[in-house]
């Protein structure tokens, strides 16, 4: 089943890290996984709290016994989740975050939910991929967690990947409203916030709005990313419009200069 097979993989992924640190561990191959933790708790502060002093997740063979902490749980998450690419991939990890040796020990955090909403966007094929990203958007908010920037620039590329303009559009302005635009309008925003709102605009056929929302970005000193240019350009209605918007970054914002970095790799 998929279950056991991530939780194979976390087992592994455990031992190889605390082999390298020098601790004990054997080398049975009949090592157990116990994720039967404490239970989540919500602080009057609002903020998530889990019993420290009892491990979440225990590996090893007797009689030596490794214990992994809850964060080292979600931290395998996370880098699982951001490895997700198909439909198929992304309802094994669902299976196993829905199980309930999982998800009574890994507590609500806006680092692995939005780590697993960027495997929704990642997940080609996946069904109703906008929906589950909101799910987990929605119980960060009811947790009283604030969702942070790359929280709601994901959940724009997800809206993105399904041609959901408006619900990009609404995330884009609450992201404003949450976080703050600054005095000139731009804020701290990272450039693929404002590449995945104009992605949205060019997946839903909105070509004049999409030309118009990076001039406007440009024109306020917003930070683009090359991959901007490349989704403007994808629908331009007219050689003659592509060509001015060419020349018009080769010559003003340096957008030609940049390398196209998606993900971790560079394009160009």
């Amino acid at each position: 089943m998929a279950t056991e097979r991530y939780g194979e993989g976390i087992a592994l992924a455990a031992k190889e890290r605390m082999g390298r640190e020098g601790r004990s561990m054997a080398n049975s191959e009949d090592s157990w996984v116990d994720l039967d933790g404490p239970p989540v708790k919500q602080s009057t502060s609002g903020e998530l709290a889990t019993q420290e002093s009892k491990p979440s997740l225990v590996l090893g063979s007797q009689p030596s016994v490794l214990v992994v902490s809850d964060s080292f749980h979600s931290s395998l998450l996370q880098h699982l989740a951001k490895s997700i690419s198909t439909g198929k991939e992304m309802n094994d990890f669902r299976e196993l975050f829905r199980s309930p040796s999982v998800s009574a020990t890994v507590p609500v955090s806006v680092p692995l939910y939005t780590a697993i909403m960027l495997g929704c966007e990642q997940a080609v094929g996946m069904e109703k991929r906008v929906e589950f990203a909101v799910a987990l958007y929605r119980t960060l908010r009811d947790s009283q967690l604030v969702p942070t920037v790359d929280t709601y620039t994901t959940l724009m590329g997800v809206c993105a990947s399904e041609r959901e303009t408006t619900t990009a559009f609404a995330y884009y302005r609450e992201a404003l409203a949450v976080i703050g635009n600054g005095d000139d309008g731009t804020g701290s925003f990272p450039p693929r916030f404002y590449t995945n709102l104009l992605r949205s605009y060019a997946a839903g056929k909105y070509a004049s709005d999409t030309l118009a929302t990076f001039q406007v970005l440009k024109e306020a000193g917003a930070p683009l990313e090359r991959l901007a240019l490349h989704v403007v350009l994808s629908v331009a209605q007219s050689p003659r419009v592509a060509a001015e918007l060419i020349e018009e970054a080769a010559h003003t914002s340096g957008l030609l200069k940049q390398p196209t970095v998606i993900g971790d790799y560079r394009v160009s």
